[in-house]
């Protein structure tokens, strides 16, 4: 996929608050298709002069995905909470913890596609049979998700999908910060 189309120039632009006004025969489909495509269509929200159908979309698409994190973050508490009555003391990673941790201005701005736990990995096989249990069915998209530094995804119909790491990554990965060490040195969050 290229990344040097006028599209991409908007959308980037945009984010970091520079944007620029595209002239009448600008192609707002396209537009609409690339930031789709890049997971970035609730972040653009009031960030450019839209058409107003265009404007509306995006409105639109900010507000469920603010109900979206709003669910997701608490499914978040309700994983930790059934988590910490096994003994088990996850950490967020990735895209859940800025949502947690209120990095964002608008916590709307930023799509997650998943819940990513990180436990120790005694306790990551527990933990993923934990949450299996309250109603989440694994997924295994393909047998490469088997050999992955999580547990293969865990779904359940109308939640957040949620994958349980039991590192931070494979290799040499696992030599730098180690999951005992990201959760030691992790700070509870309420």
């Amino acid at each position: 996929m290229r990344h040097d189309t006028p599209q991409y120039s908007l959308i980037a632009a945009a984010l970091a608050r520079h944007p620029w006004v595209p002239g009448s025969d600008w192609d707002w489909d396209r537009t609409v298709a690339t930031a789709a495509r890049e997971r970035v269509l609730p972040a653009l929200h009031g960030k450019l002069s839209w058409p107003p159908e265009i404007a509306d979309f995006f409105a639109g698409i900010h507000e469920l995905n603010a109900d979206r994190n709003r669910q997701l973050l608490g499914e978040v508490e309700t994983l930790a909470l059934l988590l910490n009555r096994a003994g088990i003391e996850p950490v967020l990673l990735k895209g859940a913890a800025y949502l947690a941790a209120g990095v964002y201005a608008d916590p709307a701005d930023r799509y997650l596609l998943d819940i990513d736990l990180l436990a120790r990995p005694p306790q990551s096989e527990q933990a993923f049979e934990i949450i299996r249990r309250s109603g989440y069915e694994p997924c295994v998209p393909n047998p490469t998700a088997l050999v992955r530094h999580h547990h293969p995804l865990l779904a359940q119909a109308h939640r957040v999908p949620v994958e349980v790491h039991h590192s931070l990554g494979l290799g040499l990965c696992t030599t730098f910060l180690t999951a005992e060490e990201i959760v030691r040195d992790s700070v509870p969050f309420r």
